[in-house]
């Protein structure tokens, strides 16, 4: 017996064409990563490769870390990371810090 030929896998990007909750995904995690590249400077160069563009949800914007120190030391400049996300993005997001698990 034959087996039918499966079809070309789609790309994400026409995948999210053809699915709105996809597509709305994707642009929250276009906004995510937009959002991180724009709070660069104020993150230690030492700890940005640490630190990866998380979920929006709602009004609230995660960023996953590394370890905890990393987290700790976000959590310290996360009020200069929200003011600057208000300021720049005209959004008022809570920032959540997210330790990854290894």
């Amino acid at each position: 017996m034959r087996h039918k030929t499966l079809q070309a896998a789609k790309s994400i990007r026409d995948a999210a064409r053809e699915s709105p909750e996809l597509a709305r995904l994707t642009t929250l995690l276009n906004q995510s990563n937009s959002m991180l590249a724009s709070v660069q400077h104020i993150i230690p160069i030492g700890l940005r490769s640490t630190i990866q563009a998380g979920p929006i949800d709602g009004e609230t914007w995660c960023l996953l870390v590394s370890n905890t120190a990393v987290a700790n030391k976000i959590r310290h400049l996360a009020p200069d990371i929200e003011r600057h996300i208000r300021q720049t993005r005209l959004a008022e997001l809570k920032l959540r810090i997210k330790v990854m698990s290894s």
